[in-house]
């Protein structure tokens, strides 16, 4: 654990500086004070909490008068620190008041990573909610450049392991009915940034698949998770459209596609309009044979 723990700490120095130089400026001071996971010395580790929580009441002082520099700064201290909440915050101001998305994303990555070095039945399923709302309203802006496929990829590899803990039966039966809504919430986020990522770097099948998840998973009484299932039945409509509509058999070779990812290459006849072939290859002799009517 305190391997992950200082690959993060690293992650933090390797963030795109904002466009004003003087907001980042960790102190190294700061390092003494992380708390050695390994260890059980619940001394360090309160200490620590402690610490972290003076930093945190400091920064949303900093961020209440608008001194955005020092708030960003202190919050840079408590999240090279370990602390879920301050990643959460720089992600929020990044993307709320700077409209820097990358660098939101990247301390929301940060913050899913924090949670992942944490057992999923202590999870805050309010803290996960949030961090994956956010996530979705940056998927839907970054996805418009796909010069930002790989950093979202990166983000995707997370979420898909906070989505595979959401659906432990443990925590399904511990949680009570609103923290199931919650779970049922943040999985359906989760799926919605899954399809939408995989539609943008041309994956239909598992486009497809992420919608029909967040179908599945159904209505959860949270406004904007609702919404989205909406939005994924549309999304799934239209990536229907796009589908051959003929048999899907190679009329050249027999060849039967095996799911809807074959079905989607199949090249349909332009001339025959009802038939199609698994390939260029195919398609070719069909065109030579049927409609020129000479041996190929």
């Amino acid at each position: 654990m305190g391997s992950g723990f200082s690959q993060c700490c690293q992650y933090v120095h390797l963030l795109k500086k904002p466009y004003r130089p003087s907001i980042i400026s960790i102190s190294q001071d700061t390092t003494s004070l992380i708390p050695d996971f390994n260890s059980n010395d619940d001394n360090i580790n309160l200490c620590t909490s402690i610490f972290i929580s003076h930093l945190l009441e400091e920064a949303e002082n900093k961020l209440n008068s608008l001194d955005y520099d020092s708030s960003i700064n202190i919050l840079l201290r408590a999240t090279q620190l370990g602390s879920v909440y301050a990643a959460i915050k720089l992600g929020s101001i990044y993307l709320n008041i700077f409209s820097d998305y990358n660098t939101s994303s990247a301390y929301y990555f940060i913050a899913l990573k924090f949670i992942l070095m944490i057992h999923h039945s202590s999870w805050d399923i309010d803290l996960i909610l949030e961090i994956v709302c956010s996530l979705t309203k940056l998927y839907n802006i970054l996805l418009s450049d796909p010069n930002n496929l790989d950093i979202l990829n990166h983000g995707i590899k997370l979420m898909i392991k906070i989505d595979k803990n959401l659906q432990d039966p443990y925590i399904i039966r511990i949680f009570s009915y609103k923290q199931n809504q919650i779970r049922r919430a943040s999985r359906i986020h989760i799926n919605y940034c899954i399809a939408k990522t995989a539609e943008s770097r041309g994956d239909l099948l598992e486009a497809l698949k992420g919608f029909e998840e967040c179908e599945l998973i159904g209505l959860c009484g949270i406004k904007n998770a609702d919404e989205l299932i909406k939005k994924s039945y549309s999304h799934m409509q239209r990536l229907d459209s796009t589908r051959p509509k003929v048999n899907p058999i190679c009329v050249q070779c027999n060849y039967e596609a095996r799911d809807l990812l074959d079905i989607w290459n199949l090249l349909v006849c332009t001339k025959c309009k009802n038939v199609a072939c698994c390939g260029r290859e195919c398609l070719d002799k069909h065109m030579i044979t049927t409609h020129l009517g000479r041996p190929y």
